[in-house]
């Protein structure tokens, strides 16, 4: 049942882990829903001998449901990394019925990590690959995002919300849901200085989001010292 899942950040790896979680303690594969995450800070020691130590304790505290460590790679580069590694591997064997391991990570990294370690690849039976989310699926998670922090946005501001998406889809590691989360925080800094701005209080203008909110597009000019609700 060990797993590997990859995709770009912001894609719910974590989420879906946990909810994979749930679904073997329902169907009985797991003696317990325990949802144990790690990474390195967790299973590196900070000096020899204290590795094994840690990645033992780890271990045992998942054993009945599931181990989740995210950014697997982080697991190499160094002595201690690859001896963390190397006691993981040996732990997996030892309770085989009774753990279910799942590494998280970058589609690029993971595969190198993977390909580095064929012991560890030959004990994952699951290889879950995540698509970036495409342009509706970000429309709907920074709305949902916007109405969590008590807000509405305005449907003329969806393709604002979309060019603002496509400019940041050419860097590298686009956030997927994370940079929508950081969209929706800017548009709600760039709403209040308007509200400031404009002096409009009503019921609708102080939860309705709009295309001058999106980041990058031209924000109105900040109140003056003085004037009316300037802090």
């Amino acid at each position: 049942l060990h797993a590997v899942l990859l995709g770009p950040p912001g894609t719910g790896k974590t989420m879906v882990a946990r909810l994979l979680t749930e679904l073997y303690g329902a169907l009985g594969l797991l003696r317990s829903g325990r949802f144990v995450e790690a990474g390195r800070s967790s299973l590196v020691g900070l000096y020899t001998g204290h590795t094994a130590e840690r990645v033992g304790e780890t271990v045992a505290r998942a054993c009945g449901g599931v181990l989740f460590i995210d950014e697997a790679y982080s697991l190499t580069g160094d002595d201690f990394a690859a001896e963390a590694l190397a006691e993981l591997i040996r732990l997996m064997e030892n309770h085989r019925d009774d753990l279910v391991v799942m590494f998280a990570g970058y589609r690029t990294e993971m595969d190198a990590f993977l390909a580095k370690n064929p012991g560890l690849m030959s004990r994952i039976g699951i290889r879950l690959e995540f698509d970036p989310y495409s342009e509706p699926e970000l429309w709907a998670i920074t709305e949902l995002l916007a109405l969590d922090a008590g807000y509405l946005i305005a449907e003329d501001a969806r393709s604002a919300v979309a060019q603002a998406f496509a400019v940041q889809r050419t860097t590298v590691h686009f956030g997927n849901a994370r940079a929508a989360r950081s969209i929706v925080d800017d548009m709600i800094t760039n709403h209040a200085v308007r509200v400031c701005a404009t002096g409009d209080l009503s019921d609708e203008g102080l939860i309705m989001l709009t295309a001058a909110d999106v980041p990058g597009h031209p924000a109105p000019d900040r109140p003056v010292p003085g004037a009316p609700g300037y802090l």
